[in-house]
């Protein structure tokens, strides 16, 4: 359930991690690409989450290209 909160942590990985993330992420209503993500693995991007092509928080966005991540 949605509810306010200080911070939340959601965890994806696996091959569907990056196409999963391409569709539920925006900044200033613009999709990013995969190239945008994969320029910046390893940095911070603050951008909106999607669902139902609605907004519903601001997040703090990190993406670790394997090999290279908390996972391997």
């Amino acid at each position: 359930a949605l509810a306010p909160s200080a911070i939340g942590i959601i965890r994806i990985s696996g091959p569907a991690a990056l196409p999963i993330s391409l569709q539920v992420l925006s900044k200033n209503e613009k999709r990013f690409s995969e190239k945008e993500i994969l320029d910046s693995t390893r940095k911070i991007i603050y951008c909106d989450l999607f669902y139902s092509q609605k907004s519903i928080d601001q997040i703090v966005f990190l993406f670790f290209k394997s090999p290279h991540s908390y996972t391997g």
